[in-house]
């Protein structure tokens, strides 16, 4: 990626022309409640629904052109509206300071204004619903946005850019914005930090930026250092393998992107930060690289958003910038090298323009030089304190999960393993898509649409961290005994790397005879005319937890053994798979968004002891 000064002129002018539009147009109501944002999403496919200006009360799946209607999608709908107006502040605030027009300054405090007045008008709110509990849902009442995270968010996108023109302020128009809006906002958030936990960190950040902006250094004492302050959040709620403990990568992310924002705030106001903090985020910064894949696209388990990479978050490395300079460098210039398209996110979106450049490079390192910089290939490592495990040798990268560390945002999949080979992947975990889209819990949460094992059909049931064992750099055992209530099932699976391929060994004991569905999801296709087993339709027996959304499902002959040789981006990947005594099904599933489908094998055994094997060999 090659930024040039003309990117950040023509930037400018997209950031002008928003801004130009919400001086002509803006228009809001404390009637108005804001909705989920993981309501706005189709049904049918998990599409994420195609915000319009123009359009508050028609809603199109950007996946299906489904047309969606009705209250809940124009809460949604007006959420979104709300975040873009809060996060145009910033933008107004940089074009102010670099054009000194007064327009933007104007427009800044208009809004501001418009939602200090009124804020004791907006009812108390949480997804769209009016509550009278602060802590209704682990999300949080709130006012203008549809629950406390949010609302933290709000105040976070707010202080950023009257930081960035502070000296211009009117010292008693920001004790006016702090009287009628900041302090109520704090009021209703502040008892919703009783946990460690992502949206408990953003809400300490968020009163920390007010308090750091109005001066109340008492106030950032509390929420710093405090029993569920920042610092004890950045301790307790990251492993010491640097990874968010609710083990999913877009979490991890997020709160990281709190933590900074807190960090970034005390580095503008002088707020001191022990050493030994810092240094612990900048490991946690850090360390997405160890575990992302060669082309730097990260594994992805539990709850988060499909395909996401490193460059999928460069905003936050850009604002780690602002903190630690040359210490990140090497990182930074890594990611903004990489040719490939960024994956953006579904929700609380980042500014990119042109979905490449994010406003916090044009904030913080818009003359960065990143020449001569960049980092050497990853290497096999095991996350212990996480149930992560990653192998890479110059061909094949498989990450692996054992268990978990919480319920919160975990998904039923121990023993999952996603593999890349030379760059492309052969299978991937597909995450989900919002959470209140159907598709979402009756495939992406189910068990099925992972590559594990599964007992009689049903989903994984215990929330148990896994063990990794025999780590070498080219090989590993993960190993886990809980995974469902009330049953005696020990998993455990052996991964061996090799220069053209891996080897896959599953084993499972059970305490009688369930039925155990080996499930393997891949990304290209199987070359049909070398198969000499004949197909025929079969009912696959289970109709839910997932296999009600299997399609074309195929039985084979029995065999001791099945080849399968796949189109892989042009090269013949072979696999052979031990079928002994075991039935083998083929099918069609859904990725995500599932108007797209995946091939999946099932193997299925009947004994109380079962080894799955397979082996992939890539023929060049």
């Amino acid at each position: 990626m090659n930024i040039k000064n003309q990117d950040f002129l023509n930037m400018q002018k997209d950031m002008e022309k928003e801004i130009d539009f919400f001086l002509e147009n803006f228009s809001d109501s404390p009637e108005k409640l804001s909705g989920w944002g993981h309501d706005y999403f189709c049904h049918i496919d998990g599409g994420a629904l195609i915000f319009d200006y123009e359009k508050p009360h028609e809603h199109v799946c950007s996946v299906c052109g489904k047309i969606y209607t009705g209250i809940k999608y124009d809460q949604c709908w007006t959420y979104t509206y709300r975040y873009n107006v809060m996060y145009s502040l910033t933008k107004a605030a940089y074009l102010f300071k670099e054009t000194k027009n007064k327009k933007f300054f104007n427009y800044i405090i208009s809004i501001l204004n418009f939602y200090s007045d009124n804020y004791k008008n907006f009812k108390v709110q949480a997804k769209g619903k009016i509550v009278d509990n602060l802590t209704i849902d682990v999300g949080g009442a709130s006012k203008i946005m549809p629950q406390g995270l949010n609302e933290a968010i709000m105040l976070i996108r707010i202080t950023n850019a009257l930081s960035l023109i502070k000296s211009e302020l009117n010292p008693e128009w920001i004790d006016k914005i702090n009287e009628n809006l900041f302090q109520p906002a704090i009021n209703l958030l502040n008892p919703q930090r009783v946990r460690i936990h992502n949206i408990a960190l953003w809400i300490g950040t968020a009163i920390a930026s007010v308090a750091l902006l109005t001066e109340d250094n008492e106030k950032v004492n509390e929420v710093y250092l405090g029993e569920f302050g920042i610092k004890n959040q950045i301790d307790n709620g990251f492993t010491d393998d640097g990874f968010w403990y609710e083990g999913s990568i877009h979490y991890n992310y997020f709160a990281l992107e709190g933590v900074v924002n807190f960090l970034l705030f005390a580095e503008l106001y002088n707020y001191n930060i022990e050493d030994r903090v810092k240094d612990k985020v900048l490991d946690i910064l850090k360390a997405p690289y160890e575990y992302a894949f060669d082309n730097l696209i990260l594994p992805n388990p539990n709850d988060g958003w499909p395909n996401l990479g490193l460059k999928t978050y460069s905003f936050i490395y850009y604002i780690a910038y602002k903190i630690y300079g040359d210490r990140i460098l090497d990182l930074i210039a890594t990611i903004e090298k990489n040719e490939d398209p960024r994956t953006d996110v579904a929700l609380s979106k980042p500014y990119y323009y042109k979905n490449y450049i994010p406003l916090e490079r044009l904030l913080f390192a818009k003359d960065l030089n990143l020449s001569n910089k960049g980092l050497s290939p990853g290497k096999s490592k095991k996350f212990n304190n996480s149930s992560y495990v990653i192998l890479k040798n110059n061909k094949v990268n498989i990450f692996a999960k054992s268990g978990h560390q919480t319920k919160s945002h975990a998904h039923p999949d121990k023993m999952n393993i996603e593999v890349s080979i030379n760059g492309k992947f052969l299978t991937r975990d597909l995450s989900n898509p919002g959470y209140g889209s159907t598709i979402c819990n009756e495939w992406n949460r189910e068990s099925l649409s992972h590559n594990t094992v599964i007992l009689n059909g049903k989903s994984h049931e215990m929330i148990e961290p896994g063990e990794i064992k025999n780590f070498t750099q080219n090989s590993f055992s993960i190993k886990s005994n809980s995974i469902y209530l009330n049953t005696l099932s020990q998993f455990e699976r052996n991964i061996i790397l090799n220069d053209n391929g891996f080897t896959d060994e599953f084993r499972v004991n059970t305490d009688d005879n369930k039925t155990k569905d080996w499930i393997f999801h891949i990304e290209s296709e199987v070359l049909l005319k070398d198969i000499s087993a004949k197909f025929s339709n079969d009912n696959i027996i289970f109709d839910k937890n997932g296999y009600q959304h299997l399609k074309e499902i195929n039985k084979f002959e029995p065999k001791d053994s099945i080849i399968f040789n796949w189109d892989f981006y042009g090269n013949n990947l072979k696999n052979i798979l031990d079928t002994s005594n075991k039935e083998v099904y083929i099918a069609k599933s859904y990725d995500n968004p599932a108007n797209k489908f995946r091939t999946t094998i099932i193997v299925r055994s009947n004994k109380n002891q079962e080894i799955f094997k397979n082996i992939w060999i890539m023929e060049e």
